[in-house]
């Protein structure tokens, strides 16, 4: 019976085959350099705490100056470093700071 009720406030929440509809495109232009991004902060941990990893950030950000987003950088025998990441300009240029975890 308690998974019945478990099962009901689920499907009530929509999580039972409920489709969602595709995002909309506002036209917004993304960042291009992603790739450029991550590098540049495991170059960053490797050459200030002597730490290799691999940074991983999110594919799509929009290019809005003053946006920030996270990259969590994955390092062999450590927690996980966050590194938050601010948008100079819709260029492409950015700042980020963070410290292994």
């Amino acid at each position: 019976m308690h998974a019945a009720i478990v099962l009901a406030l689920v499907c009530g929440l929509g999580a039972c085959g409920a489709a969602l509809p595709p995002p909309q495109s506002s036209g917004q232009q993304n960042l291009t350099n992603i790739e450029q991004i991550q590098t540049a902060i495991q170059n960053t941990l490797a050459a200030k705490q002597h730490l290799h990893g691999t940074a991983y950030c999110p594919t799509t950000v929009p290019a809005l100056t003053g946006e920030t987003f996270s990259c969590v950088v994955a390092i062999a025998g450590h927690r996980p470093a966050i590194f938050t990441v601010t948008e100079v300009n819709s260029s492409g240029d950015v700042t980020y700071a963070g410290s292994p975890g």
